[in-house]
C-alpha cells in the first residue's frame, strides 16, 4: 500500500543504532590543562587551589613554595574553554601578612598564578 515502508530486523537494529548515537551521542568530557601557581613573594607560602569547574575538587592542597618556586597541576575548562579556580595563600614564615585568596572565572590554558602577598 501507499505510504507504508517495510523494513527488516536488521535495518530496525542499525536505525535504533544511529538514533541511540544522535540522541544520546558521547559522554561529555571536559578538557583539562596546565594550572601554575609561582611564588614571586620573598617568603614561604602555602597555597590551596579549588577547581570549580570540577565541582571546586582542590587542585593543590596546602602545597609549601619558597620564594621563586612554582608547581603545575591540572585543572578542568568548561564549555567555553575557561578554567574557573579559587586560589588562597598564606605566609608560613611571617606574622602580619594577609591571607590573600583569588578567584579566577576565565582563566586560559596554561594560566600562570603569581603568589604576593600584602604584609604590615
Amino acid at each position: 500500500m501507499f505510504g507504508k515502508v517495510h523494513f527488516n530486523s536488521a535495518s530496525r537494529l542499525a536505525g535504533a543504532i544511529v538514533l541511540g548515537a544522535i540522541v544520546f551521542g558521547s559522554p561529555a568530557r571536559a578538557d583539562s590543562v596546565p594550572l601554575t601557581i609561582a611564588n614571586v613573594d620573598n617568603r614561604t607560602v602555602k597555597v590551596t587551589a579549588y577547581d570549580l569547574n570540577a565541582g571546586g575538587g582542590k587542585i593543590f592542597d596546602g602545597v609549601t613554595l619558597k620564594h621563586n618556586e612554582q608547581e603545575t597541576k591540572s585543572m578542568v575548562l568548561d564549555k567555553d574553554n575557561n578554567g574557573h579556580v579559587k586560589f588562597e595563600a598564606v605566609a608560613v614564615d611571617a606574622k602580619g601578612c594577609e591571607k590573600r585568596t583569588y578567584e579566577g572565572k576565565q582563566l586560559s590554558r596554561g594560566h600562570t598564578w603569581s603568589v604576593s602577598l600584602k604584609c604590615s
